[in-house]
């Protein structure tokens, strides 16, 4: 624990990782030799600020859902969120919609769905209001007692779609959109849509942009990347994403009470660009990637990236 690393004579501490024992840490009533905990954990409110010598670093899903909020914001203000019930769709949703709010924008729905082969397409049919439009067909009908051709339409009032959602999840939305005329609709997501190897059906992710970390895509730091899956290549394939957390926890350890005297200082590493708040939470810009002809691909770059 933190006591028993300081009377070993540490002189800086990183971890835990832990939340509850991150929010332990801060409890603390004096802490006398620097922590960086590799998790984050929200202010309570009436809570005493950040104390000096105290930073949190963590591969927060919050942080990447209000990234990709305000890259979408860009393409409109009218935004469907389309998760899965779950905590962690439930989690998803809220950081989305406090991020599309505090950007101004206006939520239209929040849909959720299972993982049953059924419910991606009802989910897609609730999003775009498809059973709405078909409903009104049907009681037409019955008003008129006559038979009626009646194409569904999809709602007109969308600028983006905010996906949360894992591979798996993704493959099976995306094209629902396709089959249902709605592809004209951006789709934005976390990383959690990306497992780090692309596959030869990953043609389904088409148009879908999503924010992750460069190391993934051999733009920074291509040598340590190589040698972690040369190393390690069974754990590699599974936690690429934590060794390059734990890669910029390590590297950024100098630079800390620097970025706190200086908002505005960003320090590149293989998670992102890094900045520190007011509260000395660090925070990264992600990387933008979108799915052309099934290969993730830089925007604003030429050619493609794909997983070395």
């Amino acid at each position: 624990d933190y006591q028993r690393a300081v009377s070993d004579g540490a002189e800086f501490i990183v971890g835990p990782l832990q939340k509850n024992l991150v929010e332990r840490l801060k409890t603390l009533p004096e802490m006398p030799v620097s922590v960086l905990a590799l998790n984050v954990v929200e202010n309570k409110p009436g809570a005493a600020g950040a104390r000096p010598g105290f930073y949190q670093f963590g591969l927060t899903p919050e942080d990447e859902a209000s990234q990709v909020a305000r890259r979408a914001y860009s393409d409109g203000g009218r935004a469907l969120i389309i998760a899965p019930n779950s905590a962690w769709g439930a989690r998803l949703t809220s950081a989305y919609n406090k991020a599309w709010q505090d950007l101004g924008g206006t939520v239209l729905a929040q849909i959720s769905y299972s993982d049953s082969a059924d419910a991606y397409p009802s989910a897609i049919r609730r999003a775009l209001n498809i059973d709405m439009s078909e409903a009104r067909a049907a009681a037409l009908r019955r008003k008129l007692g006559i038979p009626l051709h009646a194409e569904a339409r999809i709602r007109a009032d969308v600028s983006v779609i905010l996906l949360a959602a894992f591979p798996n999840n993704a493959r099976q939305l995306l094209p629902q959109l396709r089959y249902f005329g709605a592809d004209s609709i951006p789709v934005f997501a976390t990383s959690n849509v990306f497992n780090g190897n692309t596959r030869a059906d990953e043609i389904d992710l088409n148009g879908l942009v999503f924010g992750d970390m460069p190391w993934l895509f051999g733009t920074v730091d291509a040598e340590s990347y190589q040698l972690v899956r040369r190393s390690w290549p069974g754990p590699a394939q599974t936690y690429t994403r934590l060794y390059g957390f734990g890669i910029d926890a390590y590297r950024i350890l100098p630079f800390l009470s620097r970025m706190r005297a200086r908002p505005t200082m960003r320090v590149p590493g293989v998670t992102g660009d890094l900045w520190m708040d007011s509260d000395g939470v660090l925070h990264r810009n992600l990387s933008w990637i979108k799915f052309v002809e099934g290969v993730p691909t830089a925007i604003g770059e030429t050619g493609t990236i794909g997983v070395n």
